[in-house]
């Protein structure tokens, strides 16, 4: 092992060591929105501060990625709107990211660091910061792994605030991915709070994606959190080029007990280099 990995394992560590004193929560990208959030077990890059830092470390290439995001409530006139930011490098031995997202309630400052630790594993860790317009900032980390078994057949999990900071979720998710001929990929995610009651802090999910064309894919997804007492489906679209990325994306999301229902959508456009 070389000395810039034993430099980030060590960091590792001693993050995971520190506690923070708050967290706060953080949206979906828009292939996130598409797949219902569903995705921990899948390789990808814009993503990484949102979702499994880990697999970051399977590109060696860099990427920017914008985001203009709305969000309204079919009780209230309210709306809200937003954009998101991301920078990736993942060239040489350690990969990192940083995402901001400005929204009328606040921001969110998101920092990854990621890298292997064998030719088909890899770790990585994302700190997050959020700065309500009214109220303290809010602090907390998350942990990923990620294997590839096979070039079509990945693992992966994210372990959510394992310092159980109060009024923070704290979860235990895993997921596969499983591509089949480059045309479909299939996406599962399971989790839940280890030291609760399993069966009520339960979060599923599933997602499919479909390429239509030589440079177009369509994914649509579902996913349940007993815990929130949610439930959320998507449908994306994303035209895929070398080079750039544009993606189109409409997600529902119910509050079960309420029946409230909240109607997401976003543009995005990334640009690899």
């Amino acid at each position: 092992m070389n000395k810039n990995k034993s430099f980030i394992i060590c960091l590792l560590i001693f993050l995971s060591k520190n506690s923070f004193t708050a967290s706060g929560n953080f949206e979906q990208t828009t292939r996130m929105q598409s797949s219902a959030g569903v995705g921990v077990g899948a390789v990808l890059l814009d993503e990484a501060t949102m979702l499994n830092p880990a697999p970051m470390a399977f590109y060696q290439i860099g990427a920017i990625y914008y985001q203009q995001e709305k969000s309204s409530s079919d009780v209230s006139n309210i709306k809200d709107e937003g954009k998101l930011i991301i920078a990736s490098d993942s060239k040489g031995p350690v990969g990192g990211s940083i995402s901001y997202r400005s929204t009328e309630s606040g921001e969110d400052i998101n920092v990854s660091l990621a890298t292997p630790v064998s030719d088909k594993s890899a770790i990585g860790i994302t700190y997050r910061n959020y700065r309500p317009i009214d109220g303290e900032d809010k602090t907390s980390f998350d942990i990923g792994v990620s294997h590839a078994v096979t070039e079509f057949f990945t693992f992966g999990a994210v372990l959510k605030n394992p310092e159980r900071v109060s009024e923070i979720d704290t979860r235990l998710i895993v997921g596969t991915q499983f591509v089949y001929e480059e045309f479909i990929s299939l996406m599962v995610d399971f989790g839940t709070d280890w030291k609760e009651d399993l069966s009520g802090d339960l979060l599923y999910g599933g997602a499919i994606q479909f390429k239509t064309f030589s440079d177009i894919f369509l994914r649509l997804g579902s996913s349940r959190d007993k815990k929130l007492n949610t439930s959320q489906s998507g449908i994306g679209l994303s035209w895929v080029t070398p080079k750039i990325i544009v993606s189109l994306s409409a997600s529902n999301v119910e509050e079960i007990s309420s029946q409230i229902k909240y109607q997401n959508s976003s543009f995005a456009i990334s640009y690899k280099f």
